[in-house]
């Protein structure tokens, strides 16, 4: 029996679209407030906005003291949801990304990207 280019097309097109949806999953890992402590705490988080590609550096203290080399003095802590809060900044709480190639996104209520976290160091590196 022989199968037609027409029926394999629609079988890989298929494929794909089942697929696809799970691949998304993969790529992008949401952390729980655990981890997201784990990641910064004690640490220099180097930040990349999204829209228009300004940088600065936040230090996350084990206090909860934040001292962003953009905006001075703050606080910061994890709420009930998950979500990494910021005083001081647009976004004040949000969600974080893995993005699986060592960078985190923080994510706006709808999903987008807000800011990029690029690098992650030991210590204060202002």
């Amino acid at each position: 029996m022989r199968i037609g280019k027409g029926v394999l097309g629609v079988v890989a097109v298929w494929a794909v679209l089942m697929l696809a949806p799970g691949l998304s999953f993969a790529d992008n890992k949401v952390l729980n407030g655990d981890e997201i402590k784990a990641l910064i705490t004690g640490k220099t988080v180097h930040v990349t906005r999204k829209n228009d590609g300004a940088q600065w550096k936040i230090f996350f203290d084990v206090n909860g003291k934040a001292i962003s080399s953009q905006s001075g003095e703050g606080t910061w802590d994890i709420n009930g949801s998950n979500e990494h809060c910021n005083s001081g900044v647009n976004l004040n709480c949000a969600k974080i990304s893995d993005n699986g190639d060592g960078t985190y996104s923080r994510l706006k209520p709808n999903g987008d990207i807000a800011v990029i976290w690029t690098k992650i160091v030991n210590g204060k590196d202002m």
